[in-house]
């Protein structure tokens, strides 16, 4: 769970133990787990992103955004993760050294970011009532679907056949 102070609780539901952090300097907006468990990314109003082991109780990265971190993905293998973030931004990022892979830029703000199950396709909703499709290895714009409202859900299919599953509000 992430606050509004900034901080991320993680309860072991076997013992009820809990782990916390306190990294981030504002709201928890995001949180994702690596495919293995293993590793933690959260995302918040202070413009970071952190990956955190939570097994050793370390913080592994730190990693700047330019705003506010408002979703997070990881690939099916766990080798890079995806933030994007109020300022238009999809980042690609690497687990291990955190270097930035990719980053492509969209028009409006970034709702939500989901990868598809093999890894080829990340896709990303927008304020600006549209869906996009891209390529997670070169970074092009694949496919760009407007509509009619803005999306409450996004995502693929486990083979990835289908490139996105969507509600809309008000459809």
């Amino acid at each position: 769970a992430g606050s509004s102070a900034g901080n991320v609780a993680l309860w072991n539901l076997g013992t009820g133990k809990t782990i916390s952090s306190s990294g981030h300097k504002g709201e928890v907006l995001a949180i994702a787990f690596s495919p293995n468990s293993r590793i933690l990314v959260t995302g918040g109003k202070d413009n970071t992103a952190f990956v955190f082991a939570p097994a050793d109780k370390q913080e592994l990265l730190r990693i700047p955004n330019e705003d506010w971190v408002t979703d997070i993905a990881f690939s099916p293998d766990g080798a890079w993760f995806v933030t994007v973030s109020n300022d238009k931004r999809i980042r690609v990022w690497d687990l291990k050294s955190g270097e930035e892979r990719l980053r492509m830029l969209q028009d409006s703000f970034i709702n939500e970011v989901q990868v598809s199950a093999n890894g080829q396709w990340i896709a990303t909703t927008c304020s600006d009532k549209t869906v996009r499709v891209w390529n997670a290895s070169t970074g092009a714009e694949m496919f760009r679907i407007p509509l009619n409202s803005t999306v409450s859900v996004l995502g693929f299919d486990k083979n990835s056949k289908y490139p996105l599953v969507l509600f809309l509000h008000g459809a």
